[in-house]
């Protein structure tokens, strides 16, 4: 049975910290740089899931996209969606609960399609999406349409958000999600870098690692890894149940571990 993937290459979302928040190299943040790395993926696969066979009409595929999304979000009537020109789809969602897991999904969606390549070229773009606890200032351009596997997009992002924990989330990188259509679970692998305050001899960037299953209604297992430019990292790893071990290496003698509790159970 195939999976349905969303491929997304270009800017995605790594992290920073702002007063007040989890400190950039706890476990907290790194969770919420997964968080909502997932949370993007998999809004922007709700809006697409439909255009796997595009016809290479633009009203056929503006005309699909404006029927289905709205019917997939509850209660009914809080996503709504206008279209201001030819090329151009608004939405607008009000605590909407949604598929893929998606729940108190509001804020607005311009989604503008620029034309067509072998795939529907299309830029995302919203001031402030709040979806699964994150805050994302999306801004995307991209290619959706039939890839190995299933449905998928391939673009250039420079999205920004804040995760369920309070965790700025910024960067460049890529991330492959994919979901059974029986099971309803999703696979999320990512990387993405972040610029940070440039450490003599040390390369200025935050690398961010995804690789973690979440099946509807249960904890995600996996790993999620942060590396820093003075070669400290973090990892959490996870296996399916509210409990999650994680570890902070900063030197060889300055190593420090605990459990988090995930609170998805």
């Amino acid at each position: 049975m195939r999976a349905i993937s969303l491929i997304v290459i270009g800017g995605a979302l790594a992290g920073c910290v702002e007063s007040g928040h989890p400190p950039i190299d706890s476990p907290e943040a790194t969770l919420d740089a997964a968080d909502a790395i997932e949370a993007e993926a998999s809004f922007l696969y709700a809006i697409l899931q439909g255009t796997e066979h595009p016809s290479g009409i633009d009203a056929e595929l503006l005309a699909g996209i404006a029927a289905t999304v709205p019917v997939r979000w509850q209660p009914a009537g809080c996503a709504q969606v206008s279209q201001p020109s030819s090329t151009r789809l608004a939405f607008t969602f009000d605590d909407c609960s949604g598929p893929r897991g998606l729940v108190h999904v509001s804020g607005t969606l311009d989604l503008f399609l620029q034309g067509w390549a072998e795939a529907p070229v299309i830029d995302f773009s919203s001031p402030s999406l709040s979806a699964n606890g994150s805050t994302i200032a999306l801004s995307a351009t991209a290619l959706a349409g039939v890839w190995p596997g299933g449905i998928g997009i391939d673009g250039q992002l420079g999205s920004v958000a804040v995760g369920p924990r309070g965790t700025k989330v910024d960067g460049r990188g890529s991330y492959v999600m994919t979901w059974q259509p029986t099971s309803e679970c999703s696979t999320l692998q990512a990387s993405t870098e972040s610029d940070m305050d440039v450490v003599a001899d040390q390369p200025p960037h935050l690398v961010t690692r995804v690789d973690m299953t979440r099946c509807p209604g249960g904890c995600p297992s996996g790993v999620v890894t942060r590396h820093f430019p003075n070669e400290a990292e973090v990892q959490v790893t996870m296996d399916g149940t509210a409990l999650a071990p994680w570890t902070s290496r900063g030197t060889a003698t300055n190593t420090r571990s605990g459990v988090l509790d995930l609170q998805c159970e």
